[in-house]
């Protein structure tokens, strides 16, 4: 028999390497036995994943994990990889609320290696702002243009909106006015030129 259809009957029947029955099975885990991807995968393998792994509304697909992860492994995704991306897509699932619905993957599409799962980026989404947030974030950035303008310091991480604009209003006050700029420089060109 060829690889595949090993993996054809362990996709279709309850075999793993705990569990041999029979020729087929313990053909099948002679295979996943030998070669490299037994020995990049740890022992207990299907169970990390199992608890690190999102719960789902309905089927997860864990006995073709068993088959289709070692194919992964054998495709070059090392086991650290596959790890770390179960936890990021895990933190995503709880960031977004979906934990327990039909929003997540099942563990056989995840962990296929043809779509790889684990390698998608699993960014929190970013919370919309609030209306009060935007209109804070608009106050914010005029000031910093005006106080730009008079070669006014940043805001402090430790300043309020309203402790930094009663600053910046200081220092507005105490910059001379365009007129008055003019008017000095005026007397100071006459004073040069007698």
């Amino acid at each position: 028999m060829e690889k595949a259809e090993y993996l054809y009957l362990a996709m279709s029947q309850d075999v793993s390497p705990e569990r041999d029955t029979g020729e087929k099975g313990e053909l099948l885990s002679k295979e996943l036995r030998s070669g490299e991807t037994q020995m990049k995968l740890p022992s207990d393998w299907l169970e990390q994943l199992k608890s690190e792994y999102p719960q789902r509304y309905g089927p997860q697909g864990w006995l073709r994990v068993r088959t289709i992860l070692p194919q992964s492994i054998s495709a070059g995704a090392t086991w650290e990889q596959i790890l770390s991306g179960t936890r990021a897509y895990r933190e995503y699932c709880l960031a977004t609320g979906s934990i327990g619905t039909q929003h997540v993957k099942s563990a056989s599409t995840f962990f296929d290696y043809r779509t790889q799962g684990w390698t998608e980026d699993y960014a929190p989404p970013q919370k919309p702002q609030s209306a009060a947030e935007q209109k804070l974030n608009a106050r914010w950035e005029q000031l910093k243009a005006r106080a730009l303008s008079i070669g006014f310091r940043s805001p402090m991480a430790v300043e309020s909106c309203d402790v930094f604009e009663t600053f910046l209003k200081r220092a507005e006050r105490e910059q001379p006015s365009p007129v008055q700029n003019v008017v000095s420089l005026l007397a100071r060109d006459k004073s040069i030129r007698s």
